[in-house]
């Protein structure tokens, strides 16, 4: 870190001390006639500039070398004038370039910070952008969260007597709408999200408000509504094509037994979604075994055509094709 700071000092005093002039004028086998240099630094500074001056001649006087003494002195010979430009000797760019970005990256690697967090952004693609982000989140950023957090409870708040709180700083939220689309596909398709909030989740992915629907379907898990059951406020399972609020139906699942209170209960069954995906399953295979018209003709195209239809079966019908276990119905 000083290396770094003396090299960038040393660039920024070569402007004021280190200046090499672009030009120089040789003269040999004599001298420049008197006032010739003057007139030069003159024309230089106001007569070159602008579009107008651009075929502007410079002219240079020179006198030649004389010998001898008094009235007697001779000229020695001729008068060579030639302009030298310094280029070469000029400071093209800062020094110490290659020598100021290896302590960068020595600096870098000793906190464990990738270059694209510091803000070089060369060699980066997004593979190789999220790996560096992911690196950094996990083993460099996390650990100093904790820290930060174990300073504040056992110093900052057993100072000032807090016992029953925590302090816990919050990690970056994942704002990528591609992964934010898989975890809610992966959270409604195991039933951790409703539709409603799955709706809330999108409506920020896709930056637009979406209006809210107030309907039965929004507030259970999807697999519940992709086999077309509807829960009641009470716990209790509606049929199929059964109207949510219409009261009890036959075949439904009854609440549970009502808290001391009198509250009522959902129903046990409802706590174990493959109980009920179990019974689906019996029902649509005894459906396949039975040959009974007139619903066999229709299986037998539904099965053929893969799609899915909907029977209206009498329930006594219905009991004769579902071997029930009495105690799980119970």
């Amino acid at each position: 870190m000083l290396g770094s700071r003396a090299s960038e000092e040393v660039n920024f005093l070569y402007f004021d001390n280190k200046a090499v002039p672009p030009l120089a004028l040789l003269v040999s086998g004599g001298k420049l006639a008197a006032g010739a240099q003057d007139r030069i630094e003159s024309y230089i500074a106001d007569n070159i500039r602008g579009k107008e001056n651009f075929h502007k001649i410079l002219c240079i006087e020179a006198e030649s070398a004389k010998a001898g003494k008094g009235p007697a002195q001779v000229e020695t010979g001729k008068v060579r004038l030639e302009l030298v430009p310094l280029r070469d000797a000029q400071q093209d760019d800062a020094l110490f370039q290659v020598y100021d970005q290896n302590n960068q990256d020595k600096i870098g690697q000793s906190f464990r910070v990738p270059r694209l967090l510091r803000g070089d952004t060369r060699d980066f693609n997004r593979a190789t952008a999220e790996a560096a982000l992911e690196y950094a989140e996990t083993q460099v950023f996390q650990g100093e969260r904790e820290a930060f957090d174990d300073m504040i409870n056992r110093l900052i708040f057993a100072a000032l007597g807090v016992r029953f709180w925590r302090f816990k700083s919050n990690s970056p939220v994942n704002r990528d709408p591609m992964d934010l689309v898989k975890i809610l596909d992966v959270l409604c398709a195991r039933g951790v999200l409703t539709a409603g909030e799955a709706r809330e989740v999108a409506a920020d992915i896709l930056n637009k408000r979406i209006a809210k629907v107030d309907a039965d379907w929004t507030r259970q898990p999807m697999v519940m509504t992709t086999a077309g059951m509807i829960s009641e406020p009470d716990g209790s399972i509606l049929e199929p094509g059964a109207a949510a609020g219409g009261g009890p139906i036959a075949g439904a699942l009854p609440a549970g037994p009502p808290a001391p209170d009198g509250t009522p209960t959902p129903n046990p069954a409802l706590r174990d979604l493959t109980a009920v995906t179990g019974r689906l399953i019996a029902l649509r295979d005894g459906m396949r075994k039975r040959s009974q018209a007139p619903y066999a003709a229709s299986l037998r195209k539904a099965t053929e055509e893969e799609t899915t239809i909907t029977l209206e079966v009498p329930k006594d019908v219905l009991d004769s094709w579902v071997v029930r276990d009495d105690a799980a119905a119970e």
